[in-house]
């Protein structure tokens, strides 16, 4: 019995020793989107978005083969917007916690003829996004204000605007993005204070 402790420490202690090839793998840090120009709205003055609502839209688009000869893939574009800030009010509006619980993690599929709204903003007005079919560009529209994230950047349209990061791949046929964009928004009057607490 003792022999056999013997041997079997002897041969531990002699693989302890013995040079290993083995490496230890670090974990893996969380996944971050790269977000280029993005960085941009981050470091904006508080100024300047005194008058805004702004939100992160994370962008994901699902690539495929199209029966149309005219065009050789298809682009289904996917949103989820968590929340969006009224700097004009100093409120948070959680948009994430008014989709039912079974979407409150999901993306929502945007086309011409699928839109997502916003609903409950000041004085009833919303926010709707829609995709524009086999391309890129979101079209935004709020109480009459409307911009589209290709080219509209803050540098051209100062009143409403989306920095897009740059495309990732994220898997076999799709890709995704993170945006911030801004929007005005108006001040609340004091009667409407009282109805939108719940927002708070």
């Amino acid at each position: 019995m003792h022999t056999n402790t013997f041997a079997i420490l002897s041969s531990v202690l002699f693989f302890a020793s013995s040079p290993c090839t083995a490496r230890v793998v670090p974990p893996q840090p969380p996944r971050i989107l790269p977000r280029g120009d993005v960085q941009s709205l981050l470091s904006t003055s508080d100024a300047s978005l005194a008058d805004k609502c702004t939100f992160t839209l994370f962008h994901k688009q699902l690539i495929t083969a199209t029966q149309s000869e005219s065009t050789s893939k298809g682009k289904i574009n996917y949103i989820q917007i968590d929340s969006l800030e009224d700097h004009t009010n100093g409120i948070t509006i959680d948009v994430a916690s008014s989709r039912p619980r079974t979407e409150r993690n999901s993306y929502a599929k945007v086309s011409a003829k699928q839109v997502l709204t916003i609903a409950g903003l000041l004085d009833d007005t919303s926010l709707t996004i829609h995709g524009t079919d086999g391309e890129d560009a979101l079209v935004f529209e709020s109480d009459g204000v409307s911009w589209a994230t290709e080219g509209g950047s803050k540098r051209v349209r100062p009143d409403a605007w989306c920095d897009s990061g740059i495309w990732v791949e994220s898997g076999k046929g799709s890709r995704e993005r993170t945006m911030e964009c801004a929007f005005p928004c108006a001040k609340i009057e004091e009667g409407e204070d009282e109805e939108r607490e719940e927002l708070r």
